[in-house]
């Protein structure tokens, strides 16, 4: 999002693929401390996978964001 001069403020939808047994509260709560309060929230989905490509991680995050162009 960086080399698009995008923030958190510019997503629109977020993608998050959770393995099972992973609390979504916490992903949650984790979320909002790194990216803070929005006002304007992106669309969330959250799907429980049984696993991710990458065997060491237990959340896969997607996300779209709009910027305009400059």
């Amino acid at each position: 999002m960086a080399s698009e001069n995008a923030t958190f403020h510019d997503v629109i939808k977020l993608n998050i693929y959770m393995v099972d047994g992973c609390d979504p509260a916490v992903g949650l709560k984790a979320f909002k401390e790194t990216v803070g309060e929005l006002e304007n929230h992106p669309l969330i989905t959250v799907l429980k996978v049984a696993g991710l490509a990458n065997p060491l991680c237990l959340i896969e995050i997607d996300a779209i964001a709009v910027v305009e162009e400059s």
